[in-house]
């Protein structure tokens, strides 16, 4: 749980006080940005470090660090279902099969005003499926299936007015976009304006987009650093600015009772920052252990942004420690209180604003593409195409092979439970199967 300490009108919850260790003097360091020095275990994680594209964004983490996306908004909703695109007839029987179990509570009058409910459609791409459906009997919900390399994505919006006129708008929308995205390898920057979303890239103004990224080392896997942005339309929540949601913090803690929790807060940092094109304020605090819940860092970055601005959206940035199978506070912190501010500056000041001088270079004639970024081949086999090949076991290795390589099959053990311990059980090693083309060119000290 966050440190909201003043949202939900204004009510503090016990388990979010923060600062077990108020009574350590706060470093001067702390209180300005990027006047933390890395640590000796935390500066060669950036000795080598490679770009990310999310959105209209980079950001700069360490080469061996696992980007994983969130949620995207292109226009609508849209998600990635990695490798299925030849099982897209599959999905839209399975989806409609979903939309048929509301049937039951559509009456008859209520029906003959949703004509397409239950209908399945074309769209403009080869194997592009629409689906017509309705979560509250009023109105529609639309979902659109199409093939993208090996993908498939899903397009979906609900609360659709049934008139042809809203319908056919938003089909236009579906279809632009089906038409438009392109595949696009995890490890490309591409030098054209567009929005980078999970395995693909979008290059269309867009009146509403949204996308999130989190950031796992593989060195420190408790911290957890997380961005979203999110365009904003033609207004913006001035109630939600973080500065003004942390000011009535002590005065609603007194009210509840837990202002001597309240007191030992130990504030790392908490003024007003620029970050780019973003003016913000940041929260950096440690909370205290409670219950069966450790002492833990919480970190926080918020910018309201401009106004249909596809450059200056509304900016969420986060860090969170002792995180373990994503619950937080149930581990011990593995970085310092210093460590963890100077990690913090180091990520969230090389978010910015993507430029061409970002995109992924350009391979040689030695390195023709000849196969599709994505193209999966299986372990065992040989290698199609110079570049950079990620494996699907879990954190993804990397490796660069030539064209002519096999491709190994790579064992990876993991870590023995205490259960299987106590069971004298044998941890069972799990087999790489296949091998993805990531990138045409070799990734700076691509591990093993």
């Amino acid at each position: 749980m966050r440190i909201d300490l003043a949202r939900a009108s204004g009510k503090i919850v016990l388990a979010i006080a923060i600062g077990a260790s108020a009574c350590t003097p706060t470093p001067g360091t702390f209180k300005r940005p990027n006047m933390t020095m890395l640590s000796p275990r935390l500066a060669p994680l950036f000795e080598k470090t490679r770009k990310v594209c999310f959105g209209r964004f980079v950001v700069d983490v360490p080469v061996n660090a696992t980007t994983i996306f969130g949620s995207a908004e292109v226009e609508v909703p849209i998600e990635r279902f990695r490798g299925q695109a030849p099982n897209i007839e599959k999905f839209v029987a399975e989806h409609l099969i979903e939309v048929e179990k509301d049937r039951r509570f559509i009456d008859r009058e209520s029906m003959a005003e949703l004509p397409l409910f239950g209908k399945v459609e074309s769209g403009v791409v080869d194997r592009q499926k629409f689906i017509f459906g309705s979560k509250d009997i009023v109105t529609y919900s639309m979902s659109s299936f199409f093939p993208l390399g090996d993908d498939l994505f899903q397009l979906t919006v609900d609360s659709v007015v049934p008139e042809s006129s809203e319908i056919e708008r938003l089909s236009d929308v579906f279809n632009s976009i089906a038409k438009n995205i392109r595949a696009r390898a995890d490890m490309e920057i591409p030098s054209e304006e567009g929005s980078c979303i999970e395995g693909a890239f979008v290059p269309l103004p867009l009146y509403r987009e949204r996308v999130s990224i989190g950031v796992r080392l593989a060195e420190f896997p408790d911290v957890h650093f997380s961005v979203e942005v999110h365009k904003n339309l033609g207004s913006i929540d001035e109630k939600a600015d973080l500065e003004l949601l942390y000011s009535g913090g002590e005065k609603a803690a007194q009210e509840e009772g837990f202002g001597a929790i309240y007191a030992r807060i130990n504030w790392l940092r908490r003024a007003r920052r620029q970050l780019g094109p973003w003016n913000g304020y940041e929260v950096l605090a440690r909370r205290p252990a409670f219950k069966n819940e450790t002492s833990v860092h919480e970190f926080e970055y918020q910018s309201l942004g401009g106004t249909n601005d596809p450059l200056q959206p509304a900016l969420n940035v986060q860090l969170d420690t002792g995180v373990n199978k994503n619950r937080k506070g149930s581990i011990e912190p593995s970085i310092t209180d210093e460590e963890a501010v100077a990690l913090w500056d180091k990520l969230i000041g090389s978010i910015r604003v993507r430029q061409p001088s970002d995109a992924t270079p350009k391979p040689d004639a030695a390195q023709a593409r000849t196969v599709p970024l994505g193209h999966i081949a299986p372990a065992g086999s040989a290698c199609v195409q110079s570049g950079t090949w990620q494996c699907d076991l879990e954190g993804g290795a990397l490796r660069h092979f030539k064209a002519g390589d096999l491709l190994p099959e790579i064992e990876h053990a993991g870590k023995t439970t205490f259960w299987q311990i106590l069971r004298g059980e044998k941890n069972t090693p799990k087999r790489a199967r296949n091998w993805r083309l990531v990138a045409y060119e070799s990734l700076p000290s691509s591990p093993n």
